[in-house]
């Protein structure tokens, strides 16, 4: 993960670092609910660090919401051409 101490660090910090618009950015959008089990478990907690636990646990490739590369959307669970995002 890139973060803005890192890209200032290497002197990049407007090209990277965090997410305004116009920078390089590559993330995913996670599903919190994705499986019957993780909602359960997810309505269960309290902090952040059981809800991190949690997606390190339970998530898999159901997951995964959307993927963005260089800020644009590469990936939605919810088109299933999603080829042509890409293209």
């Amino acid at each position: 993960m890139a973060t803005l101490g890192g890209a200032r660090s290497l002197h990049l910090e407007d090209k990277i670092g965090n997410l305004e618009v116009g920078k390089e950015a590559d993330f995913v959008v996670l599903d919190l609910h994705a499986t019957q089990l993780m909602r359960f478990r997810m309505e269960q907690a309290t902090k952040l660090e059981e809800k991190l636990f949690l997606l390190m646990s339970l998530g898999d490739d159901r997951t995964v919401s959307e993927t963005y590369i260089y800020g644009e959307k590469a990936y939605d669970v919810n088109f299933k051409d999603y080829k042509k995002l890409v293209s």
